[in-house]
């Protein structure tokens, strides 16, 4: 996951504030996400972005929503690389045509 230099910054404040709060040190906090503390600090410095599972297992494991890693409190998030999507419209699905075959299965055996 590449983030804008904008986008990283927010990240990485929001890493570091939620490192903070839990009270962790760098060397800590880098053992608990289970990467190396230099990763740790460029990540905090903004220097570097973690994989979209490496950014998943940190909101996780940080207990940290997703969206306050990606944008800033109260913010105008249209300028940001991430953009709110409309909603996708709901489709009603039929029901699948059953076939009279060996099993009910949607296929003709």
């Amino acid at each position: 996951m590449s983030l804008s230099i904008s986008d990283a910054r927010v990240f990485s404040a929001a890493l570091k504030k939620a490192r903070q709060k839990r009270k962790l040190t760098q060397a800590e906090c880098a053992e608990l996400l289970d990467h190396s503390v230099s990763f740790q600090k460029d990540l905090e410095r903004g220097r570097c972005s973690p994989s979209i599972e490496g950014f998943y297992h940190i909101c996780r494991t940080l207990g940290i929503s997703a969206d306050d890693c990606i944008f800033q409190d109260g913010a105008d998030r249209t300028g940001s690389t991430y953009q709110t999507l409309p909603a996708a419209p709901v489709v009603q699905r039929k029901e699948p045509v059953r076939s009279r075959g060996c099993c009910s299965c949607t296929y003709r055996c």
